[in-house]
């Protein structure tokens, strides 16, 4: 996300760009500076929109960008863009092809992407863009896959898991 948040700053500025965030894993300014916050995260900029969902642990925000995925595409086609990624990436992929998004992995870009580019069982909703394809690549799955279809609705809001049973410290996003 911080690539494309620095594409929109950079000149991309009729980019939609909309950030969603688990409102306990940010700093606000209207936060009371009291409060033990160096646990959450500054909102990242670059963003033309932010939408703060209930939560307080990574990942609580994963039905909420699902569903808002769907909602925004009004039944054109909708897909994933993996690149990289840890444990909530991880998440994020089981939402999206849950929701019946297709997926595109950035191969060699590492983490989940990789891993995932890698299992020769992988579900069928998964594309992989090659290393070395380009643009050009990416744009050929695109329109393959963005054709307008029933199947990119949103996912139903469930509860999210306990923070106690994560380790936290492997998904917080680098400071």
């Amino acid at each position: 996300m911080a690539l494309m948040g620095r594409a929109r700053q950079d000149g991309a500025a009729g980019l939609t760009l909309i950030g969603v965030a688990a409102r306990g894993t940010v700093r606000l300014l209207a936060d009371d500076p009291a409060d033990n916050l160096t646990a959450r995260a500054a909102l990242a900029s670059g963003h033309s929109h932010v939408l703060l969902v209930p939560g307080s642990c990574w990942g609580d925000e994963i039905p909420w960008m699902s569903a808002l995925a769907g909602l925004l595409a009004g039944g054109q086609g909708c897909a994933t863009l993996v690149a990289g990624g840890g444990k909530i990436t991880e998440r994020d992929v089981q939402a999206s092809l849950a929701a019946g998004r297709p997926t595109l992995l950035l191969a060699g870009s590492g983490g989940v992407a990789d891993a995932l580019a890698a299992d020769a069982a992988r579900n069928p909703l998964i594309r992989v863009v090659p290393e070395h394809g380009g643009w050009q690549a990416l744009d050929t799955l695109l329109a393959a896959l963005l054709q307008p279809r029933a199947a990119c609705s949103p996912m139903r809001r469930s509860a999210p898991e306990p923070c106690a049973g994560r380790n936290d410290d492997a998904i917080r996003p680098p400071v």
